[in-house]
């Protein structure tokens, strides 16, 4: 997978769900804290981004339509639940142009 997307990178299998985390290319990219702890996904980002990037997200393949999270603007963390029945869970953090 990686090396057709080089901007993924492979968080980790928890619950039989694969994570997965996109960074669009940004013109100064954040540094990203991201882990799996007690059944959930967490990242965190530096708090001067906020207001300023959103995180999208979309199931299941890299090619289709990303959904902005709204609540990302006006945070710099977020926590996603892992859901089995999600076999693939897309997270990237998008900066307007």
């Amino acid at each position: 997978m990686t090396q057709n997307y080089p901007n993924v990178k492979f968080l980790g299998l928890d619950q039989f769900v694969k994570l997965w985390l996109a960074v669009q290319a940004a013109k100064t990219p954040p540094n990203l804290a991201c882990s799996i702890s007690s059944g959930n996904f967490e990242v965190a980002w530096p708090s001067n981004y906020t207001g300023l990037s959103v995180l999208q997200t979309q199931t299941n393949s890299l090619t289709g339509t990303w959904h902005t999270i709204p609540e990302s603007a006006y945070t710099n963390a977020m926590t996603f639940p892992l859901d089995s029945a999600d076999p693939a869970v897309f997270y990237r953090f998008a900066m307007p142009p």
